[in-house]
């Protein structure tokens, strides 16, 4: 599955208080983790990769869906439905907090596509 992390976020839960993440189609319960979040909601496009702790992540729209993450796990929609899915690579998951972005198997032109939309450019020299 290709990775690339334009709009996630680098998350941690230190106190006692309840933390969660709100989506257009989930609901994330932190229970003490690292974890990315990718979100488009003008593409649909949705994951949550955990990479230390847990996460409960429901479902918005099949509200019978909800799940506890574990380390090296992450949930993607496709369909409406949550998909469960093993991260062999998580270096290649948290890799922006670092400044790099993953593209391995991630066409140019939708690459570009997310560029121009995230910084607002009509033009992409190569």
């Amino acid at each position: 599955m290709p990775v690339l992390n334009w709009s996630t976020r680098r998350y941690s839960h230190v106190n006692q208080r309840p933390f969660n993440v709100e989506t257009y189609n989930s609901s994330i319960s932190v229970l003490g983790t690292r974890f990315n979040v990718l979100v488009d909601e003008k593409t649909q496009d949705f994951s949550a990769a955990l990479l230390r702790g847990s996460i409960k992540v429901s479902n918005k729209i099949s509200s019978d869906e909800v799940y506890i993450l574990r380390p090296n796990q992450m949930v993607r929609m496709e369909d409406n439905h949550f998909i469960v899915e093993h991260i062999d690579d998580p270096e290649a998951v948290e890799c922006w907090t670092n400044g790099l972005i993953d593209i391995t198997e991630f066409p140019l032109p939708d690459m570009l596509t997310i560029y121009i939309e995230n910084y607002n450019t009509g033009d992409v020299l190569l």
